[in-house]
């Protein structure tokens, strides 16, 4: 095979693997192989009651605040009690 058909053939590869989401390519000579990226490893240290959150929290130096659809609490990371909250007002929708 030469130079040019084997160039050929690893592009061609490239394009099937990059179209069908595959991360690695077979050792053809001249490509570099991909490696899936490392997950982090995560390990929870306390758990903590927060019925607002529903959507996300979000988590500061000395806070974690629970976060709903219209809601939004704040708590201590240290104990988890509830410090504040806010509550939106439920708005209708007009129109649809």
């Amino acid at each position: 095979m030469t130079p040019r058909c084997r160039l050929q053939e690893s592009a061609l590869l490239m394009l099937a693997s990059v179209a069908s989401g595959v991360a690695a390519l077979p050792n053809v000579p001249g490509t570099v192989t991909a490696r899936e990226p490392e997950s982090p490893q995560v390990q929870a240290s306390r758990r903590f009651e927060a019925p607002e959150a529903r959507q996300a929290v979000a988590v500061s130096e000395r806070h974690f605040y629970a976060i709903g659809n219209r809601v939004i609490a704040k708590y201590d990371k240290q104990g988890g009690r509830r410090l504040a909250a806010w509550r939106g007002r439920r708005e209708g929708r007009s129109g649809t």
